[in-house]
């Protein structure tokens, strides 16, 4: 049984509407949860950039905008490796030592510029940590194949993203007992 849940999907589809849907259901089962959450900045109904979030502690940065003066560009946004560093690779460190389920939103592109980013999401796999993480359809990065051939992978689609919740929800459960069941 692998520990790892990976949602892929593509942009817009709802994989972070998912993740935040399932950390709710499951903070009220009283799971402890960490890790990170990547969000979409708009201004005017206009996507400006990505935040990122610690899950426990709310603290925020950005992880790439439109404005971002200088870092590594994707597209039309700069990463912010400053705040990926302190705030998205910090959160997972936190959350190797501490939590039930660690939630990884997004290991993506942008992310990607960040090799402790890289290396803390391989130490999850290694040390056998449960993880609920996203990852965009189309990547092919050598970390999102190491967590593959560890993971089980759910696709979300328009069609299927309003029933994801009660398919995951029983195999994030499965994880986080039979894990805290081995550490009695």
């Amino acid at each position: 049984m692998s520990e790892i849940l990976l949602l892929r999907g593509p942009p817009g589809v709802g994989k972070t509407s998912l993740i935040l849907k399932v950390i709710e259901l499951l903070e009220k089962e009283k799971f402890n949860i960490g890790g990170m959450i990547s969000q979409e900045v708009r201004e005017n109904g206009v996507r400006t950039g990505f935040k990122i979030i610690d899950i426990k502690t709310g603290q925020e940065g950005m992880l790439a905008s439109i404005y971002q003066k200088d870092g590594p560009r994707i597209g039309k946004y700069r990463v912010n490796l400053k705040d990926l560093e302190n705030i998205g690779v910090k959160s997972i460190s936190n959350a190797l030592e501490s939590v039930d389920l660690i939630v990884v939103d997004e290991i993506g592109p942008m992310e990607f510029f960040s090799t402790n980013f890289i290396e803390v999401v391989k130490q999850i796999a290694i040390k056998r940590k449960p993880m609920f993480g996203t990852v965009h359809s189309r990547s092919r990065h050598p970390i999102i194949l190491f967590l593959e051939n560890r993971a089980q992978i759910v696709s979300i689609t328009l069609n299927n993203r309003e029933m994801l919740v009660k398919s995951v929800m029983p195999i994030l459960r499965k994880n986080l007992t039979s894990k805290s069941s081995q550490s009695l």
